[in-house]
C-alpha cells in the first residue's frame, strides 16, 4: 500500500503521468472517519464462514466519480458470469482485509497495490453462501493500464456514481434464503448486467456512507 495523497500523480511504467486522484485530503480524512481503520486485522469470523474482502475502487473520469467492477468469466464455479468487485478469499499470509483486496486485485486486474490510495474498510457482512466479506473502499487514478486475468475477469465495468445513485436505478426484490426473507438490492445502469447481490449491499452502503462525502468534495461545500 503507498503513501499517496490526493494531489499527488501517480506513475505508469513509461513515466508519464496519469490522470490525479481528484480526491482532497479533507476528503480522505472525512471519508476515513466514517469507516473503519485501513490497517484493521479481519474481524473473528462467526461459525464456519471464510473470510474474504473486495476492493471497491473509486475514481474519476471526466470529473465524473466512478466505481469499478469486473464481469466474472463465464466458467467459473462460483458466481459465474456476474458483475462483481474485484477480490476474494483470504491468504494465509492476509494479515488485513485490505492485504486481501490489493493481492486479489492485482491478480484479477492487473492494478499494482501501490496505485491504489486505500481510505478505510466498511463493515464486513456475512453471505449466504458462507463468506465473511469486508469491502475495502480505495482511490484509484485514471487511466490505469489493466491487465485483466481472462481465468477469472471477463471484463471490466465503469459504472457512473450519478447513475445508480438514482432512485428509479435500484430495486429492492424480496427473496426466502436459508429460510429467512432477505432484502437483495439490484443496481441497473448502461450496462446489461444489474450490480445485485453481496455486490449490491456493497454499492449501497458505499452509496449511504460515502458518496455525499465524494458529492460535497466535488461541490465544495463545507463539511470540512
Amino acid at each position: 500500500m503507498g503513501n499517496l495523497h490526493g494531489s499527488e500523480l501517480a506513475t505508469n511504467a513509461n513515466g508519464s503521468a496519469w490522470q490525479r486522484y481528484t480526491v482532497s485530503p479533507e476528503f480522505t480524512s472525512q471519508a476515513a472517519k466514517a469507516l473503519r481503520r485501513s490497517d484493521a486485522g479481519y474481524p473473528p469470523a462467526s461459525g464456519d464462514d471464510a473470510q474474504a474482502a473486495v476492493l471497491v475502487p473509486l475514481f474519476f473520469k471526466q470529473g465524473v466519480p466512478h466505481l469499478l467492477l469486473t464481469k466474472r468469466a463465464a466458467h467459473l464455479r462460483r458466481h459465474r458470469g456476474e458483475v462483481a468487485f474485484p477480490g476474494g478469499r483470504r491468504d494465509p499470509r492476509d494479515d488485513s482485509p485490505a492485504a486481501t483486496a490489493l493481492r486479489e486485485t492485482y491478480e484479477e486486474i492487473g492494478l499494482p497495490a501501490e496505485q491504489v490510495l486505500v481510505i478505510g474498510l466498511l463493515e464486513s457482512f456475512e453471505t449466504n453462501t458462507g463468506f465473511r466479506i469486508t469491502p475495502v473502499v480505495g482511490v484509484i487514478p485514471y487511466p490505469v493500464e489493466f491487465r485483466l486475468d481472462r481465468q477469472e475477469t471477463e471484463r471490466l465495468i465503469e459504472v457512473p456514481l450519478p447513475v445508480i445513485a438514482r432512485a428509479e436505478a435500484r430495486e429492492v426484490r424480496q427473496f426466502i434464503i436459508n429460510n429467512h426473507p432477505r432484502s437483495v438490492y439490484f443496481f441497473h445502469h448502461a450496462d446489461d448486467d444489474p450490480i445485485w447481490g453481496a455486490s449490491g449491499y456493497i454499492v449501497q452502503r458505499f452509496l449511504d456512507v460515502i458518496y455525499p462525502l465524494v458529492i460535497a468534495d466535488l461541490a465544495g461545500e463545507a463539511l470540512f
